[in-house]
């Protein structure tokens, strides 16, 4: 492993005490997959990440459990017929369909 020079050790020094906490990333993560978050807020994220190991793991399983998510309602139509009836696979896809559309808006 590499030791830091002063300058990098400078720079990061200077990344965590512009961007927000760690604590503050996972509340900004989460809200960021909710809706559009203000230049500032991106741009903070974006540092954070760029230094933090942890934090960026964690963006990465929330984008996971997020594109999981999304792809229940394309493996719903194959859900058994035997385990459930038409109507019945129908009515989750229709309250899937409404979560996922009152969750963009």
């Amino acid at each position: 492993m590499k030791p830091h020079s002063w300058l990098t050790t400078r720079i990061v020094t200077w990344i965590e005490a512009i961007t927000p906490s760690c604590k503050d990333m996972t509340h900004l993560l989460s809200q960021s997959m909710d809706c559009r978050l203000a230049l500032r807020k991106r741009l903070g994220i974006w540092l954070h990440l760029a230094i933090c190991h942890r934090c960026a793991r964690f963006a990465e399983h929330l984008a996971f459990i997020r594109k999981a998510n999304r792809s229940i309602l394309e493996y719903a139509e194959n859900i058994s017929p035997a385990c459930f009836p038409a109507s019945a696979k129908e009515r989750i896809k229709e309250r899937m369909r409404r979560w996922f559309d009152a969750e963009r808006h």
